[in-house]
């Protein structure tokens, strides 16, 4: 190297020194990053401006913004490809298998709370030591008003979707609704579907002879159609407008239609029925939910 290019790299490294000597006596930078700037490699005297990362982005209203990456560690026996674009957005949340005569093998899923779309989940295989099932279809709304057609179980975020080692009480899987509960009176369901159904809206009635009224109130959100006998108690002509609101109003069909419109109409709670007990060990299994591709959705051990 000539006497220039000598001279140069001394009064390079000297202006460096200075000006880290500099920020060090102002208090910019403390002496262990003085040091991250200027490292030297061994057996050469050049320097090597060692770079540094860019400080994280800051919001308009002054905030530190920093971008976090999730990292998704892929349960033991399988690797990061082998797991589904759904990966825990639908989990096993319990499974139950038969130890005993009379019991029913049962398992429930879980669509996360914070999914963004609905995701179709029938063709998904639930898998077990011994046992393999296949997600079906079910009925979306269970219509009053003509046939009733199975579709594909498309799960809302906080969709719950319980399964019965049975045959359907009704024939069908189904969505439950508002207004469901009215089938408890007709099939037997076990467990019973909720029997919480709309109450009546009091200004409807308000003209109704009072012990009529009172009678609506015992039937008002309980999904129970009036008995014959019950009604036998309200005969007279001055209860005509109060029997015809009792027998019009109190059964599934009438509720559908009068509620089937409410944003609050369907329920986060499916049911389907298998039609056969599940061999899941009723002690110990591991449990795997796959896709319609093989992939993994959960892996749920007990």
């Amino acid at each position: 190297m000539g006497k220039h290019g000598s001279f140069m790299i001394i009064l390079f490294i000297a202006g460096l020194l200075i000006f880290l000597a500099s920020q060090l006596l102002s208090g910019k930078i403390k002496p262990e990053g003085a040091f991250s700037i200027l490292s030297l490699t061994p057996g050469t005297s050049t320097p090597i401006i060692v770079p540094r990362e860019n400080p994280p982005s800051t919001s308009k209203g002054g905030s530190r913004h920093i971008e976090k990456k999730e990292t998704v560690i892929p349960p033991p026996g399988f690797t990061v490809n082998q797991l589904s674009p759904y990966y825990q957005k639908v989990r096993v949340q319990s499974v139950y298998g038969t130890s005993y005569l009379g019991s029913v093998s049962t398992f429930t899923l879980h669509a996360d709370y914070n999914n963004q779309n609905p995701i179709n989940i029938t063709g998904w295989r639930i898998k077990g030591n011994r046992e393999e099932i296949l997600i079906p279809q079910a009925i979306a709304d269970y219509s009053f008003y003509g046939v009733l057609y199975p579709t594909d179980i498309a799960v809302e975020p906080n969709d719950y979707i319980y399964a019965y080692g049975t045959n359907a009480p009704a024939g069908e899987n189904f969505r439950l609704n508002k207004c469901i509960g009215y089938l408890n009176e007709k099939y037997a369901f076990n467990p019973s579907l909720s029997g919480s159904c709309p109450y009546v809206d009091r200004g409807e009635i308000g003209g109704f002879p009072g012990d009529c009224q009172s009678y609506i109130y015992s039937l008002s959100g309980s999904c129970r159609t009036p008995k014959a006998d019950e009604l036998n108690r309200f005969t007279a002509q001055i209860y005509d407008a109060c029997r015809r609101y009792i027998e019009t109003n109190f059964n599934y069909g009438a509720c559908y239609r009068a509620h089937r419109s409410d944003r609050d109409f369907f329920s986060h709670e499916w049911r389907i029925w298998i039609g056969r007990q599940f061999t899941f060990d009723p002690q110990h299994d591991v449990i795997r939910l796959f896709d319609k591709s093989g992939l993994l959705v959960d892996l749920y051990t007990y």
